[in-house]
């Protein structure tokens, strides 16, 4: 994405465009564990959060496949509001005063995981709504928002974080997403057939698996290591702020933009190095391996989140379905990472030998990943594949469209800029054209849009024009070319 048209998509942005900030915020930050907690209430909790998580994405699924289109009313923003703020109050009531502690615990954990599953599914529905342009940039900005929110609640007192997680977080959530469900224009788009879902699994499966490793590395070892010290939240927050902050720096600064695959093979020297900290160093250095780790994961997490929109808007699939193959995997995975460490805690807790054998396995595991990725890839290859299976997740439009242009080079490319590469090209080709009133620059843009398949709507969002003058201009391509429909246009430009 350049610059220029990063900036004025950002001049687009309203400040309910980044609520998703206000969960993530509330689920790092105001909900903190007292040291009165016990390792088995905090296993229970993250583990029914984490389960009931899936199980509300799961839950959308079916209500959109039953429907037969992905669409939801605003007002179902307000139900994962209260949720939010009944588990947090659950959550407080559970943990820091003296009652019966377990059915607090879980409610707290079923009801912040349903709520957490329901705002998920509900901005991702947004998100892909937006386009890969404008996606590439809500979801890096509200990531570094509520790493912000994060850090300003660090020196609250109890009373203020019990505030902000009860009442202020909740109802600012929902606000923010009842302004943005209410933003998403109804779509006509069927559900997806299993032929689609194949075609998803076969191009998302590697940068799951990648998130999958990384997710399942954090969480197992942060229990091996579990400390519930201040600094090693410090630590951990740091390494989610510099996560956020790297990906929208990378989102709005760069060409190419960066993929899930590429980001693991970037960072998996970073990641297995720091498992030496520890293990070399003393367990000293622990906290610096959970905020490496958790750095990693939030990358990676991230950018699949990203990918996951841009392919459902792309492909004109429900959302909710490319979510929950993507990212119900990861909390999968992370359920076992957690399960996993608190048995093997529980069982080796004053073994320091077993717990740097637990480390290098977990390099194993991530080792084991990379071989897998850079071994498919070699095999795909060796078969004659001409396109990179970096690129299968992000390719933009029918094949036809790739078969009938096999001229354009867009090996590298994000979703964005081959959605951008596409237009630039179409655009050139009506600039070439022997007119006798030729295009203007805008009218150029605005044809290549119609070819593409947009909508009136569509083409003003990402222009950044009124629908008015998206007619005009069509009004003026038409009697341009003398033709009188875009059906005619797309005619005209596919016998050239």
């Amino acid at each position: 994405m350049s610059f220029s048209k990063a900036k004025a998509i950002a001049k687009t942005l309203r400040w309910h465009h980044v609520g998703f900030a206000f969960l993530w915020a509330t689920t790092f930050s105001a909900l903190l564990y007292p040291s009165t907690a016990t390792a088995e209430e905090m296993l229970a909790f993250k583990t029914l959060n984490l389960l009931c998580t899936i199980g509300a994405v799961l839950a959308l699924v079916a209500i959109v496949r039953a429907r037969g289109r992905e669409q939801f009313g605003p007002r179902v923003a307000f139900a994962a509001g209260l949720l939010l703020a009944a588990g947090a109050s659950l959550f407080y009531t559970g943990f820091y005063l003296d009652v019966p502690k377990l059915p607090f615990v879980l409610s707290s954990g079923a009801f912040i995981g349903l709520a957490s599953g329901m705002f998920f599914g509900l901005w991702q529905a947004f998100f892909t709504s937006e386009g890969a342009s404008r996606t590439a940039i809500y979801i890096p900005l509200s990531a570094v928002a509520s790493a912000i929110l994060c850090f300003i609640m660090q020196p609250l007192p109890l009373g203020g974080t019990i505030v902000c997680s009860i009442a202020v977080f909740p109802v600012l959530a929902s606000v923010t997403l009842y302004k943005a469900i209410a933003e998403i224009e109804p779509s006509s788009s069927e559900g997806s057939s299993c032929t689609d879902m194949r075609g998803a699994v076969r191009d998302l499966w590697k940068p799951v698996f990648c998130v999958c490793s990384i997710g399942f590395v954090w969480k197992l070892a942060s229990s091996i290591l579990s400390d519930a010290s201040s600094s090693t939240l410090i630590f951990v927050l740091a390494g989610f702020g510099a996560a956020a902050l790297v990906i929208a720096l990378i989102e709005l600064f760069s060409v190419k933009g960066f993929e899930v695959l590429r980001s693991y093979q970037v960072l998996f020297p970073l990641i297995t190095g720091a498992f030496l900290l520890p293990t070399i160093f003393g367990m000293e250095y622990a906290p610096m391996l959970s905020a490496t780790l958790m750095f990693g994961f939030e990358i990676v997490n991230l950018l699949l989140i990203v990918t996951c929109a841009v392919y459902a808007n792309e492909r004109s699939m429900p959302s909710i379905y490319v979510y929950a193959l993507g990212l119900c995997p990861v909390y999968a995975a992370m359920v076992i990472g957690d399960l996993l460490g608190a048995h093997l805690s529980s069982a080796f807790a004053h073994d320091l030998s077993f717990v740097v054998s637990v480390l290098f396995m977990c390099v194993y595991v991530l080792s084991l990943t990379m071989f897998l990725v850079s071994w498919t890839r070699q095999r795909k290859r060796g078969r004659g594949d001409e396109a990179s299976d970096d690129d299968a997740a992000h390719r933009v439009g029918p094949a036809t469209d790739r078969e009938r242009k096999p001229q354009a080079d867009t090996s590298g490319l994000s979703a964005a800029d081959l959605e951008e590469a596409w237009i630039a090209s179409l655009a050139s080709r009506f600039g070439d054209m022997d007119l006798v009133d030729p295009l203007s620059q805008r009218e150029r843009e605005v044809a290549a849009l119609i070819v593409r398949g947009n909508s009136v709507a569509g083409i003003a969002k990402k222009l950044f024009i009124s629908e008015n003058t998206v007619r005009g201009h069509a009004k003026n391509i038409y009697r341009k070319f003398d033709v009188h429909s875009k059906q005619q246009l797309i005619d005209l430009m596919n016998g050239e």
